[in-house]
């Protein structure tokens, strides 16, 4: 989550500066398969497809995203 900690405070940076910024797109919100390759992508707020067709909730993304909503104070809207 290490793109979305640096994102957000580029974008909390920007909005001291006095830009009007209206969100962040989380993209991609899922774990994709390499373009050129075959390596998977971790990099979604959801894992790759299992065996059993699901998606797991990435622990790690799911609790920076939840410490970002706080830090924009998105909690008490």
């Amino acid at each position: 989550p290490a793109w979305l900690h640096y994102v957000c405070d580029e974008v909390r940076a920007a909005i001291g500066e006095g830009a009007a910024i209206e969100g962040i797109c989380l993209y991609p919100v899922t774990a994709y398969p390499g373009w050129d390759n075959s390596r998977h992508a971790e990099v979604g707020l959801f894992s790759v497809i299992h065996a059993d067709g699901s998606r797991r909730l990435r622990q790690a993304m799911a609790e920076e995203l939840a410490r970002q909503r706080r830090l924009f104070n998105l909690d008490s809207r």
